[in-house]
């Protein structure tokens, strides 16, 4: 009888302690929620700016922050019950969506620092648009990222050659050969009209692969060889890296055994800078001054001779075979013998040796042409060359299709 009064007397004390108890359990689930990334009651936490910026104006990036707090708190804040006491499991506030009235997205916690906010669609403004607001409501435009945490939309005329560069390479009727890796789409048939070329009918594509988008510093280990065309491109690219080695004049059958300037006060010969260097990407890019000079068969059997020489001393590097660059449509028109089948087929016929491992194929025609599918006369000073200010066109797909 007295023991059980005592324990009468104790059962405040034991009440107490297993409140305590049960409070550190409850405790300490949350906290481990929090520390999964499932929970997380932190207003201040800050926002990843990764996926906004790669579409969202600075203004309208700034109207989701103020929202996506808001709804950050009142989200996280009603999530720090035990899973389903609100019908929503731990899973479900992992990535629980968020109702905003700029647009709509979801949020997660990826670590202690960081609260990923995923746009799943981007708002649309009305259609005063300015370059300090460009989105105007044109869902099929692209967002160039300037790499500062800012951005913009492409302009009719970026948007206009951006098209026409993807249905250069996407477009047409395809012509599959099983000898090669390199895919193919109808060309013209018309005959030939001299006897340096003959029409293939059919056009390269540049090698399938999972290509990159990279700034300019992607290319410091890159060597570029190549005519004028690549002089110009060193000349006007605005690039301060990557190894050049041109002249005017250049062509397979003399590339091996011409001095080339490299455009520093340097020159030298190809074998002696490959044999000296080891780079990531060789860039070749000739063809323009020997279409009136052999056939395309001995044009591309010299160029083949030429990638076996420096796949030599180059057994690592990654060899492009770039296309190589149409000339403008009145340019061929008037020409026998340098006009765009000519350069067509002897494109599809060094394209033959990509092998999209080692080797590749890449033609950056869809970069320049126009309409008609010939270089832009506007881009153009002589038919041939681009001016200065449009090898822009040139790096900008460069910089788009790194490996």
């Amino acid at each position: 009888m007295r023991k059980m009064i005592n324990l009468i007397k104790k059962a405040p004390v034991f009440a107490f302690m297993f409140v305590i108890i049960l409070g550190l359990g409850v405790f300490g689930i949350i906290a481990s929620l929090c520390d999964e990334g499932t929970l997380s009651i932190d207003s201040h936490v800050p926002l990843s700016v990764k996926y906004l910026t790669d579409y969202l104006p600075p203004e309208t990036f700034d109207s989701f922050k103020r929202e996506a707090l808001d709804s950050l708190k009142k989200t996280f804040a009603s999530a720090a019950k035990p899973a389903g006491a609100d019908g929503m499991s731990s899973s479900d506030q992992q990535g629980a969506d968020v109702s905003l009235s700029s647009g709509a997205g979801s949020v997660s916690k990826e670590d202690d620092d960081e609260v990923k906010l995923t746009v799943v669609n981007v708002p649309q403004t009305d259609s005063t648009a300015t370059d300090a607001n460009p989105v105007n409501g044109d869902t099929d435009s692209e967002w160039i990222d300037l790499g500062d945490g800012t951005g913009r939309v492409l302009t009719e005329e970026e948007q206009k050659r951006r098209d026409r560069e993807y249905e250069y390479d996407y477009g047409g009727e395809y012509v599959k050969r099983n000898d090669v890796v390199t895919e193919y789409v109808k060309w013209n048939d018309d005959p030939p009209r001299s006897i340096y070329y003959d029409n293939p009918g059919i056009r390269p594509l540049t090698t399938f692969h999972h290509y990159d988008e990279v700034d300019s510093s992607y290319f410091a280990d890159s060597l570029f060889i190549g005519d004028s065309r690549i002089q110009g491109l060193h000349d006007y690219s605005g690039w301060d890296c990557g190894t050049f080695m041109y002249k005017q004049g250049l062509n397979v059958y003399n590339m091996m055994t011409e001095v080339l300037d490299m455009g520093d006060g340097r020159s030298a010969y190809v074998s002696d800078v490959i044999s000296q260097n080891k780079f990531n990407n060789i860039y070749i890019m000739l063809g323009i001054n020997e279409l009136a000079a052999g056939t395309t068969e001995t044009f591309a059997e010299k160029y083949k001779e030429n990638l076996d020489f420096i796949r030599k001393f180059e057994p690592n590097a990654r060899i492009i075979i770039m296309g190589i660059m149409y000339v403008t449509k009145d340019y061929s028109d008037r020409n026998d013998i340098y006009n765009n089948d000519n350069i067509n087929s002897r494109n599809a016929a060094i394209a033959e040796y990509a092998d999209g491992i080692n080797t590749f194929y890449l033609d950056m025609n869809g970069c320049v042409i126009d309409d008609s599918g010939a270089l832009d006369p506007n881009i153009t000073f002589d038919g041939i060359h681009l001016k200065a200010q449009y090898y822009k066109y040139w790096t900008d797909f460069m910089c788009r299709h790194a490996y």
